[in-house]
């Protein structure tokens, strides 16, 4: 009996030793960053950009270099996921958007790349771990400038037509 109780302690200490190093942290995985070109004067594509991002806390803005910089912001301040609406303790973000002006077939155009870079620090003593984003946020932003625009265009064009 004391034989077999041995035989099954050294047994659960092999295998709880063993799953330990067969599960290492992994680094979450590099996404890379939502962008969209759009067909308008770079102009109007920064101001559709700074439009976009007019509730967020702005630390950099500086149209010569095309770079539009939040300071990080804490929780779901400004956007929650929807399908996951709880907010997260110890999550901190920050969105970077850089405008680039270029040519596509022939025509002017402007892409807009935008990355969120989110932390999260689960207590106090813990140092802060990178997370990736889903990329919902930067949709919805992509998808804000294209909406400005439009409206922009709309708003010139019923101009013209007085």
């Amino acid at each position: 009996m004391r034989l077999e109780m041995l035989k099954i302690f050294s047994l659960s200490i092999l295998l709880l030793a063993t799953g330990c190093v067969g599960n290492p942290i992994e680094d979450p995985p590099i996404k890379e960053p939502e962008s969209r070109i759009y067909f308008d004067s770079y102009e109007q594509v920064w101001r559709a950009v700074q439009l976009a991002l007019r509730k967020y806390p702005v630390r950099i803005n500086n149209i010569d270099l095309g770079v539009l910089e939040t300071d990080y912001i804490k929780g779901d301040k400004l956007f929650s996921d929807p399908k996951d609406g709880r907010p997260r303790p110890g999550l901190k973000y920050k969105i970077n958007m850089r405008v680039v002006r270029g040519r596509v077939e022939g025509r002017a155009a402007v892409n807009v790349t935008v990355l969120k870079t989110s932390e999260i620090q689960p207590d106090f003593f813990s140092s802060t771990q990178q997370i990736p984003s889903d990329g919902l946020e930067e949709r919805a932003l992509l998808y804000r400038i294209g909406r400005f625009l439009d409206i922009d265009r709309m708003l010139t064009k019923a101009q013209g037509a007085r």
